[in-house]
């Protein structure tokens, strides 16, 4: 799940200031490659452990419009 908010403050008729927090892979949950399907593998139809996303990241800016 991927969040952004944000919240645009006027600051009278020419100016207005902008506040803005994202979030990508908010819950942080991983994200698996498919099972094994070899046969003959010792790890036949089991997940791999290694995951194929990045970790939660969450960045924040702000800007001043004039």
């Amino acid at each position: 799940i991927n969040v952004a908010l944000e919240k645009s403050i006027p600051m009278g008729e020419r100016y207005r200031f902008v506040i803005r927090g994202e979030s990508f892979n908010l819950f942080n949950h991983p994200q698996r490659p498919g099972p094994d399907t070899g046969f003959t593998s010792p790890t036949f139809g089991q997940l791999p452990k290694t995951q194929l996303n990045f970790p939660r990241l969450i960045q924040f800016a702000a800007k001043f419009y004039f």
